[in-house]
């Protein structure tokens, strides 16, 4: 028995051609779909076809995510139809960031190199203070402007001193347990004969309100007096 014989013809379907202007439009509406991706693919295949089409341009610019090419396809684009409606402000204001962003690594860049001369100059200085000559000082250690010569102050004789210029007017205790003799016997003399004298004669002047002078004199002095006699000069060692 023969087999019916198919009246329909089978006819093999030939693929869609797209024109340039299909894969634009095909882009516009990825595009609209927030299929960017999709759209930016699809416009580059649209410039294979025709770089110098100012509608694939355009979305190839606004659709690329590298600002540098971008530019350059919008750079393109002007030059083919200077009086692209929008392609000259988008251009001015990738390049304005661009600028920023140039501007914002610079700042960045000259903090860095400033925080790193800063960092040397310090481990500089910290070098030259640990190059230093140090001076081994016993008790208190004092110098004067110049840096030479050094004095170093006796505290023991400096108590000692101040206490009895103040309570038994003895101005020369310190000199002399700093074995300054010589000077502490005269400082004694001073205390025991001009100040006395002094200070009497202030007190019967003013009929004793110079009392109230005399006593903050008598232990400004007593002060200054037991502070000379603790010091003692010496030379540094190195």
């Amino acid at each position: 028995m023969d087999k019916p014989k198919n009246d329909f013809l089978v006819s093999t379907m030939e693929p869609e051609i797209l024109t340039i202007d299909d894969l634009i439009q095909e882009a516009r509406e990825q595009a609209v779909d927030s299929e960017r991706e999709k759209a930016f693919k699809t416009i580059t295949k649209a410039l294979k076809m025709d770089a110098s089409n100012t509608e694939a341009l355009w979305l190839y610019a606004t659709l690329n995510p590298n600002k540098e090419k971008a530019i350059s396809a919008l750079k393109k684009l002007l030059s083919i139809d200077p009086e692209h409606p929008k392609a000259r402000g988008y251009l001015k204001k990738l390049v304005s960031s661009e600028n920023a962003l140039a501007v914002s690594g610079n700042t960045t860049t000259n903090q860095n190199d400033l925080m790193a001369r800063m960092l040397k100059n310090q481990e500089k200085l910290i070098e030259q203070q640990s190059r230093q000559p140090i001076i081994n000082i016993h008790n208190q250690a004092i110098a004067n402007s110049s840096g030479t010569p050094l004095v170093e102050k006796n505290q023991t004789a400096y108590i000692i001193g101040l206490l009895a210029g103040i309570f038994f007017c003895t101005f020369g205790v310190a000199h002399i347990i700093n074995g300054k003799v010589g000077s502490g016997i005269v400082n004694m003399l001073v205390g025991w004969v001009l100040w006395p004298a002094l200070a009497g004669l202030i007190v019967t002047v003013t009929f004793g309100f110079g009392l109230l002078l005399v006593i903050p004199m008598h232990i400004a002095l007593a002060h200054s007096t037991a502070k000379k006699g603790a010091r003692t000069m010496f030379a540094a060692s190195f």
